[in-house]
């Protein structure tokens, strides 16, 4: 609120709201919806540790589930890996976080045109 630029809107008796919305905003974010695919991601992650430790039946339990554990008792407790099971939990999850990035990708495309991966 303190930049060269906004001073001179206020200097044109340009109102609050109207710089808020078309300066301060505007410029703000592109680095605000980088932090939120970030705070997406580690809430993402955090919500599969949880969903481990309390077994919530999600993501999280289903990856637990691909690890068999079985007890033979000549060998003890046997652990079997349930690779299609692990594949697909992680692939929903890549995807998820795909889908998500290209989200904001979009978003920031539209909020600031100059954002852009076509280089010609």
């Amino acid at each position: 609120m303190k930049q060269p630029y906004i001073n001179a809107e206020k200097a044109k008796g340009v109102p609050e709201n109207i710089i808020l919305w078309r300066h301060v905003l505007k410029n703000i974010s592109i680095a605000l919806s980088s932090i939120t695919f970030q705070k997406f991601s580690d809430i993402f992650i955090d919500f599969i540790a949880v969903d481990v430790l309390f077994g919530l039946g999600g993501l999280g339990s289903l990856l637990k589930w691909s690890f068999i554990r079985e007890i033979d008792p000549p060998y003890g407790i046997v652990v079997q890996f349930n690779y299609h099971l692990f594949f697909v939990v992680t692939f929903i999850m890549i995807l998820l976080f795909m889908a998500f990035s290209m989200g904001i990708g979009v978003i920031k495309g539209i909020l600031d045109p100059r954002v852009s991966t076509n280089e010609r």
